[in-house]
C-alpha cells in the first residue's frame, strides 16, 4: 500500500490520501479541478505507450479508475458497490465501480469494470480490473493487470527470485490481502505454484472475493493474524520460496508485531522460509529522497532513500531486522537489497537467501539483467527499468 497522494498534475498512480510532495514537504492537494491525461513520455516508461508490452495496468488508463473522492483528478467517482465498517481500524471500507476500456490481457466474454477498494471511503488501497460474465452475477479478475506501480516493483522482485531458482512449482504466501491483486498474478504467472494470503480483517476479505473478482475456489485466502499463522505452517512442515508482506496498520506503519526484532514473528517467518532460496519481500512507506524538479530524471537514477530522516530511519530498522534474521550474521550466502518505486512513497526491502553474498550493486544489476534478457514474454510490463533504476544493497 503506497503513500503518495493525489494531485492534479499528472503523477504515478498510487492509493493514498489527497496530499502530494512538494520540494520535500507534504502538502494538501487542491481541489479537483477537472481530468488531465497522463503524459505519453512518462507512460511509455510504466510500460504504456509502445516498448513492445500490452500491460493493462498502463498508465495511460489510470483516470478511468483513479476517481475524484479526496481532491482525486480522475473521470468520476464511480458507483459504490460495496459498503461496511471494518473490524481492524480501516474504517469505512468500499469498493467503487468504474467503466474500464483501454487494453484487457484477458478475452471479453462480458462487461469490463474497475473495481477500487477504498480504506475510510478515500484512501485508495487496491485496484481490480474485473470482467462481470454476461447473464452472471460472477466477477473474474483480469490477473495480468497491476495498476500501481509499487505491486509491480514487488512483482519483478518476486519473478527475478523465482527465476533464478528455475522451479515452476513455487510455495508463496503473501500477508496482507487487501484486493488480492499479487497472489492472483503471480497464480496466473506460475500456474502450478501454491499460493496463501493472510489477512486479518474479514470485512476486507468480503469485499474483495464479493467484489473484487477474487475467488475462494482459486485463491486460497486465510482469514487471520500471520503472527498467528506462520508457526502452524511450520508445524505442517510448509516452507515458502517467497514471503510477500504488505500490511500496514492504522499509524500506516508496518504493525509492530511483523517487525519487532524481539518478537515471535521474526523468527517464525525465517522458519518458514526455504533454506537455500527463500526470499522476503517488504512493501514499506516512506523516507524516498524528493525526486529533482525534472519529473523524468527519477527513472533515470533514483537515489533511494534518506536514511537521516525520519521516516528512511524507519526504512532501516525494516532492512536491519529483516536481513539479521532471514540472513544471520554468519550466512555464506544471501543479501538484501532494496528497490525505490517511481513516483510514490514507497522503498522495496528484498531478503534472499538465494543469491551471492555481495555488497555491490553492480553485481546483483548483471545476475538479474542476464534473468530479464532470457525470457520477459510471460510479464506484461517491462521489469528492467525497475531494479536498474533504484537498485541499493545493504
Amino acid at each position: 500500500m503506497p503513500f503518495v497522494s493525489a494531485s492534479p498534475q499528472p503523477t504515478t498512480p498510487h492509493h493514498s490520501q489527497s496530499f502530494r510532495f512538494t520540494l520535500g514537504k507534504t502538502v494538501r492537494a487542491k481541489p479537483n479541478r477537472g481530468h488531465r491525461k497522463p503524459n505519453k513520455r512518462v507512460a511509455s516508461i510504466f510500460g504504456g505507450g509502445g516498448g513492445g508490452y500490452d500491460d493493462p495496468g498502463s498508465w495511460d488508463v489510470s483516470p478511468e479508475w483513479w476517481g475524484t473522492q479526496g481532491g482525486g483528478w480522475g473521470r468520476n467517482e464511480g458507483s459504490t458497490v460495496f459498503e461496511k465498517e471494518s473490524l481492524h481500524g480501516n474504517g469505512l471500507v468500499t469498493v467503487t465501480a468504474h467503466p474500464a476500456q483501454g487494453n484487457p490481457s484477458q478475452p471479453q466474454t462480458g462487461t469490463s469494470e474497475w473495481r477500487v477498494l477504498r480504506f475510510n471511503g478515500v484512501t485508495r488501497q487496491s485496484v481490480n480490473r474485473v470482467v462481470q460474465v454476461q447473464g452472471s452475477s460472477d466477477l473474474s479478475v483480469d490477473p495480468n493487470c497491476l495498476a500501481f506501480e509499487y505491486l509491480k516493483t514487488m512483482a519483478v522482485a518476486g519473478w527475478l527470485l523465482l527465476e533464478r531458482g528455475r522451479n515452476s512449482e513455487v510455495e508463496l504466501c503473501f500477508i496482507g490481502g487487501g484486493g488480492f491483486t499479487l497472489p492472483a498474478f503471480f497464480s496466473n504467472l506460475y500456474p502450478k505454484s501454491h499460493v496463501q494470503s493472510v489477512e486479518i480483517d474479514p470485512i476486507v476479505i468480503e469485499a474483495a472475493t464479493s467484489h473484487m473478482g477474487i475467488s475462494k475456489e482459486k485463491n486460497i485466502v486465510i482469514e487471520g493474524d500471520a503472527v498467528d499463522f506462520l508457526p502452524k505452517c511450520m508445524n505442517a512442515g510448509d516452507q515458502f520460496d517467497c514471503i510477500c508482506i504488505d500490511a500496514f496498520d492504522g499509524e500506516d506503519a508496518i504493525p509492530g508485531g511483523l517487525s519487532d526484532p524481539d518478537g515471535s514473528f521474526l523468527p517464525s517467518l525465517a522458519d518458514a522460509l526455504h533454506p537455500e532460496n527463500g526470499s522476503v519481500i517488504i512493501n514499506v512507506h516512506g523516507g524516498k529522497i524528493s525526486p529533482s524538479l525534472n519529473p523524468l530524471a527519477l527513472f533515470k537514477s533514483d537515489p533511494g532513500f534518506d536514511e537521516t530522516s525520519v521516516a528512511g530511519k524507519s526504512v532501516k530498522k525494516i532492512i536491519d531486522a529483516f536481513s539479521n534474521v532471514v540472513l544471520g550474521g554468519n550466512a555464506s550466502k544471501g543479501c538484501c537489497f532494496t528497490l525505490s518505486t517511481a513516483h510514490q512513497d514507497n522503498i522495496i526491502v528484498v531478503v534472499s537467501r538465494g543469491l551471492p553474498r555481495t555488497s555491490d550493486s553492480k553485481t546483483l544489476k548483471e545476475i538479474f539483467k542476464d534473468i530479464a534478457g532470457k525470457d520477459v514474454s510471460r510479464l506484461p510490463f517491462d521489469p528492467q527499468p525497475r531494479f536498474e533504476r533504484s537498485l541499493s544493497v545493504w
